[in-house]
């Protein structure tokens, strides 16, 4: 019997697998495509499974047993692409819905030849600029995909030469000269100047997409003379000091971060001060900037984060003083806790997932619930407990006495009381996702968000759906809530946590009172909101 049983088990589960049989097809004629490799990615179970097939001379190809799941089409064949999704905003095909025992015996493949854009990214003498970034986007100048999996952009060679290869379509070019860029290290002038930098620009030779040339192009065809001219931006400085650096001690490292939009912070160069503390980033463009400055020792010394606008002047006098961080005497209460657990308290930066700010090392409480933080950065703060209760949650947070309901503001002292109250009595709310008649939807990338705020979502919260379609969410405060799902899948021209606030405004808001235990299933959002 011990035998059996993992048998019958066994035959059950490949009983519930679907089998799929379809057909490759060139969408222009509606020939059949053989000798494609279809490939079916299943992105939805924490993991990648891959699930493949050659299509015969009649563009036939057969699949068995396939678990049910959402996949994502990604057919390869010398010379063409996927077709996209009509109406997408990024070409990417539509997403294959296999249920559990299904016999599909008609999906259709459409591929269509592939276009090339091809030319040469030069400089205002019409010299060829190597190590270029050259990258599709959209009318906003925001990179958008030629294909699902893999890099969406291309370097130019050594000759200034791109070649890109994707679907037919309207684009927009951009060549983004970096820091290796050929040509950068331009000559000091004799009256003490030099010559500006190249700045990113858009085809043919616009400072921005509202200005440039869009380029369509239709199936099969090849288009090499796409040429980027640069354009020259008068480059811009940030400098400042660096203060509070004790004597005998090494050189601070400052390090700078640059966000083209404002919010979203992504790169991040350094460079060391000088003796004096004095340092510079020089051939900077228009944008936002973020920096910090930090100086390791037998006591680590950081400084706040400081922002500035660059439009057209420089930025001369940003102060950087080091402090040894802000020290914090905490105590943790747990209600109902005869002997106080010794749990673990973190910090966490608040904001963007690009703060240029390093968490503190998380602390662990005493036997009497107390913790101590030390070194840590003037900055915006999140408090999280480890591990809580399932009933648990984090009721109120005092700061100096006074209760905050946001993130601890650490950026204006030295030294801190901190009191954390946990409460029991938490909310918990599950349910199954769910499409548009009923069904259960399994094996996808669901994402579940439940949030207080619409206007702000971050990314606690946000969980993701278990591969039964179902999902749960624990130790919730009282109060009210935003709640919506989306398909993962389905969203890919969502960029950033904050491109999620429209859903989050859209949503229904329900209120979660203490100790209540919710059911409620999900619908996921299919488009975007009107903004």
């Amino acid at each position: 019997m011990r035998l059996l049983f993992p048998l019958i088990l066994y035959a059950n589960l490949w009983a519930q697998n679907a089998s799929i049989q379809g057909t490759v097809i060139n969408v222009t004629d509606q020939q059949p495509l053989p000798g494609v490799h279809v490939r079916l990615v299943n992105v939805g179970m924490n993991s990648m499974i891959v699930y493949g097939a050659v299509s015969d001379r009649a563009g036939h190809f057969s699949m068995a047993s396939v678990p049910p799941g959402a996949y994502v089409p990604n057919p390869e064949l010398r010379g063409f692409v996927p077709s996209p999704e009509k109406d997408s905003r990024i070409p990417i095909p539509t997403n294959v819905e296999v249920k559990a025992g299904q016999q599909i015996t008609d999906l259709k493949i459409e591929m269509v030849r592939h276009v090339v854009l091809a030319g040469r990214v030069l400089d205002d003498s019409g010299d060829p600029v190597p190590y270029v970034a050259v990258q599709i986007t959209n009318e906003k100048g925001q990179m958008i995909p030629l294909r699902l999996f893999g890099s969406n952009q291309t370097m130019t060679n050594e000759l200034g030469e791109f070649r890109m290869v994707g679907p037919p379509g309207k684009y927009f070019l951009k060549a983004a000269p970096g820091r290796y860029a050929g040509n950068q290290q331009t000559d000091i002038r004799t009256d003490g100047s030099s010559a500006p930098a190249y700045s990113t620009t858009f085809f043919p030779n616009a400072a921005s997409a509202d200005r440039a040339s869009m380029v369509e192009i239709s199936a099969g065809e090849d288009k090499h003379n796409l040429d980027i001219r640069l354009n020259r931006q008068q480059s811009l400085t940030v400098s400042g000091m660096v203060t509070g650096i004790p004597p005998n001690s090494g050189a601070p490292m400052v390090y700078l971060q640059f966000a083209d939009d404002g919010k979203n912070f992504y790169s991040r160069n350094s460079v060391f001060a000088d003796g004096q503390g004095r340092f510079s980033f020089t051939k900077l463009q228009a944008g936002a900037y973020r920096l910090t400055a930090s100086l390791s020792g037998p006591v680590k010394l950081v400084s706040q984060v400081q922002e500035t606008q660059l439009d057209r002047i420089d930025a001369t006098n940003i102060d950087l003083a080091l402090t040894p961080g802000v020290e914090l005497n905490g105590t943790l209460e747990f209600p109902g806790d005869a002997t106080p657990t010794r749990r673990a308290v973190r910090l966490s930066p608040a904001g963007s997932q690009f703060t240029g700010v390093s968490a503190p090392s998380p602390v662990v409480t005493d036997d009497r619930g107390g913790f101590h933080f030390a070194g840590v950065p003037p900055h915006s703060f999140t408090v999280n407990v480890e591990p809580m209760p399932e009933d648990a949650y984090i009721k109120t947070v005092l700061l100096d006495g006074v209760d905050i309901k946001g993130p601890l503001d650490l950026a204006h002292g030295r030294i801190f009381t901190l009191k954390v109250v946990a409460g029991r009595g938490a909310g918990m709310i599950k349910g199954t996702i769910r499409d548009s008649q009923g069904q259960v939807i399994v094996g996808h990338a669901m994402l579940v968000f439940l949030t207080p705020d619409p206007k702000t979502v971050k990314r606690e919260n946000m969980t993701t759906a278990k591969p039964d379609g179902t999902y749960e969410i624990k130790g919730i405060r009282p109060g009210k809530y935003r709640l919506f799902a989306l398909d993962a899948l389905k969203q890919f021209n969502v960029t950033g946590i904050e491109g999620f606030q429209p859903f989050a405004e859209k949503a229904p808001e329900i209120e979660i009172k203490e100790g209540a235990n919710l059911s409620q299933d999900l619908t996921p959002v299919e488009k975007e909101p009107a903004k």
